[in-house]
């Protein structure tokens, strides 16, 4: 919360701030202030990513979950191409392949859509 303003769980703080150190290590700004690093990191890595899902799918899930399990969809592609997949490539295929038939998150809660509103 303190480095990039995002409200997460444990899990999702972990995984955020594990891909912040490898946007600061292959940008090559380990010797930066990691408050700067972390400003640069969400305009050039997490607000594109999460602009890159499509606006009707982008409510399926807070942004940090949606982020997070990008990441994870990254993980599994990079594995089985045995190379570091591009998130430009990661995202189309984690819109088609898992958040597409993914119900919305809010409707797993049980939240009516005025209820969710609220909740924003």
């Amino acid at each position: 919360m303190h480095l990039t303003g995002l409200d997460v769980q444990e899990n999702q703080a972990r995984r955020l701030l594990n891909d912040l150190e490898h946007y600061r290590a292959i940008t090559d700004r380990q010797k930066d202030e990691i408050e700067f690093v972390a400003h640069d990191w969400l305009a050039e890595v997490f607000e594109p990513t999460i602009q890159a899902v499509p606006r009707e799918l982008r409510k399926k899930l807070e942004p940090a979950q949606l982020f997070h399990e990008i990441l994870d969809h990254k993980w599994y592609m990079s594995e089985r191409a045995r190379w570091d997949v591009p998130l430009e490539q990661v995202v189309p295929s984690y819109v088609e392949n898992v958040l597409r038939d993914r119900p919305d998150e809010m409707a797993i809660l049980g939240l009516a859509p005025e209820d969710a509103a609220l909740q924003e």
